[in-house]
């Protein structure tokens, strides 16, 4: 009987000891949790990684070499506590201020029996298949699965100064490690001639050179000076490098009317790259754009846009970051960025497996991407910065773990039902069937009509709306609302001035700042519902005082910004040019521009504030 009782206590000793690691566990709330460091609150009750159910508290060591692993299969939150929401707690659902909906709670807060303890096992390693086979106690070199485990797959770390994998336990598997060792060239579609404008918070105004070859890039501020250095990708991520120091950052590429944008955000030197691209505002960020098709010369050539310098070749120069995938820059004006930054230590890992596998860092993998405190959009990995970096709040609405890739639902958009995702992907069922429905009918105007028919799936607006819109237009003196403000731009039809473009727009007012410094300014008019639109010069160059200069424009959202494409006649047409294309030929006077305005697809930009002279 005392044998029983004591093996009994043993087995309760080891159930508790996952949930005994984590400090955040005694904390009986929301508010009391998120008071302490490295803890977060899980709408649902944690589960450890041996199965070991948790309180609703859980967060990370303050070593990060000891690991908590868990999974939250709620909403996990290191921000703030939400209000009116339920958890279930000893099979009730009761008020919390963090949690789900009544009804999912009740749904899901079932009693379920303890599971029967696990029978101990052993093993012992098929070197053949590198597979661990259960054998009788005492059977050779036996041990348990784990040790058996680490013996049979070692697990390696990437050695980035000779592109070597080594054996490391806190490593990932060979094969993935290989993957990640591996030096892959600029995708194709990031290669070539690009011409751009910086846009963060301490800017230099003018016309930036951006060459992107397989290996190798070059850049050229507007004042002349050059950075070059060997490119690569890294785990889908751009890597520039050179001997003067490492920045990280992140990209993305969208497509305008006649021109490819590339939106480059960087953080500080040596950091992770930044939380969002809002975030990189307040260190380095460009905008790029290159032609959309730049095989076709009579249309777009960026050609005189190439940088006549020598571009360096071979790593062995520079050498290689010791990071394992991160996007690396030169340093630009590194003593005017703001020390810490706002960033996320675990932004970089770009794949669930690396996230929480991460030996040196507090990372967690959310199954979509978490929304930070300020509203912006991040990364799928996050988790807490080391004591010198504050940690940007974060809440995860999807499913979050620092154990495991833990498989989720997605919708499919076309059936709208919820299937099995991808390790790491996915929300929990309840969550999903309630989002996977389908949209109501929208409508568009048919502007030679003025009626309104239906739209294509995500396109459009209500019939309401529609048709208190979709009325016969009259041209007007009044500037579109979405134009009025400041922008930066660059000209890009055939025999482009180069250099950086100001426009303002009022209601009804334009001014225009060309490089060098010629003005142009006058009145605006255009038609409402018909994106076109006429400036009437009133002061400028004598040849044009008193013309107007018919346009018309497309807007794309970016990522930080919005890309608005115009293209105007030569002062002697008496209507807009027919196309965006016949435009960039620059024939009879016709011209085209790409501007950039502050503000993005996701948020107003808190970080963008230029210089652009007023109407």
């Amino acid at each position: 009987m005392k044998f029983q009782l004591f093996t009994l206590a043993v087995l309760c000793l080891l159930a508790s000891a996952a949930a005994g690691s984590d400090h955040c566990t005694p904390n009986p709330d929301c508010k009391t949790c998120l008071a302490h460091s490295l803890c977060g609150w899980c709408s649902t009750n944690v589960v450890y990684k041996d199965g070991t159910p948790g309180s609703q508290c859980a967060g990370f060591n303050s070593d990060p070499k000891v690991k908590n692993e868990w999974n939250c299969s709620g909403t996990y939150t290191i921000d703030k506590c939400d209000e009116g929401k339920y958890a279930c707690v000893d099979q009730k659902c009761i008020p919390t201020k963090f949690g789900v909906d009544k009804a999912t709670c009740e749904k899901t807060c079932k009693k379920t029996p303890p599971s029967p303890p696990a029978k101990q096992k052993f093993y012992t390693c098929h070197v053949a298949n590198k597979t661990c086979v259960e054998v009788p106690k005492g059977t050779g070199n036996a041990t348990d699965y784990a040790a058996c485990e680490a013996e049979c797959n070692p697990k390696y770390l990437c050695n980035h100064d000779t592109n070597k994998c080594e054996k490391d336990s806190s490593g990932i598997p060979q094969e993935e490690c290989e993957q990640v060792c591996k030096v892959n060239p600029v995708p194709s579609q990031l290669q070539g001639h690009w011409r751009g404008l910086q846009i963060s918070k301490k800017y230099e105004a003018g016309e930036w050179k951006f060459d992107l070859s397989a290996d190798s890039y070059s850049l050229t501020s507007p004042s002349g000076v050059h950075s070059s250095g060997v490119a690569s990708l890294s785990s889908g991520l751009l890597s520039l490098t050179t001997s003067g120091g490492i920045q990280l950052g992140m990209y993305e590429v969208d497509l305008a009317v006649e021109t490819k944008m590339l939106t480059v955000g960087l953080g500080l030197p040596g950091a992770p790259a930044p939380v969002s691209f809002d975030a990189a505002m307040t260190a380095d960020e460009f905008v790029f754009m290159s032609c959309l098709d730049p095989t076709d010369k009579t249309k777009c050539n960026f050609s005189k846009a190439l940088n006549k310098i020598a571009i360096l070749g071979g790593r062995k120069e520079l050498g290689r970051p010791k990071y394992r995938q991160l996007i690396d820059l030169p340093p630009l004006r590194s003593n005017e960025m703001a020390p810490g930054g706002d960033f996320d230590q675990c932004a970089h890992f770009a794949d669930c497996e690396s996230c929480v596998t991460s030996p040196d860092q507090q990372c967690g993998w959310c199954s979509t991407p978490v929304k930070y405190s300020d509203g912006t959009e991040g990364a799928r990995c996050a988790g807490w910065n080391d004591p010198k970096h504050p940690t940007p709040k974060f809440t995860c609405d999807g499913l979050y773990s620092t154990d495991q890739c833990v498989v989720g639902y997605v919708c499919n958009t076309t059936s709208h039902t919820c299937h099995i995702g991808q390790p790491g992907e996915g929300l929990p069922k309840e969550k999903c069937e309630s989002e996977c429905v389908k949209p109501a009918q929208t409508y568009v105007c048919d502007k030679a009509t003025n009626t309104c028919k239906k739209a294509a799936p995500g396109k459009g607006e209500s019939k309401l709306l529609c048709e208190a819109s979709c009325q016969h237009p009259k041209p007007s003196n009044s500037t579109p609302a979405h134009l009025i403000g400041e922008w930066r731009g660059l000209e890009v039809n055939l025999g482009y001035k180069e250099g950086e473009f100001d426009l303002t727009f009022g209601n009804g007012t334009f001014k225009m700042t060309q490089p060098g410094g010629g003005v142009l300014s006058g009145d605006v008019t255009s038609t409402k519902g018909l994106d076109k639109i006429d400036l009437i010069v009133r002061k400028g160059p004598s040849g044009l005082v008193g013309k107007t200069l018919h346009g018309m424009f497309n807007t794309m959202p970016g990522p930080e910004t919005t890309f608005e494409t115009f293209a105007f006649s030569g002062p002697a047409a008496s209507k807009e040019p027919s196309s965006f294309d016949s435009a960039m030929t620059g024939k009879d006077g016709d011209s085209e521009y790409v501007f950039l305005k502050c503000g993005g697809r996701a948020h107003a930009t808190k970080n963008c504030v230029w210089n652009v002279p007023k109407v």
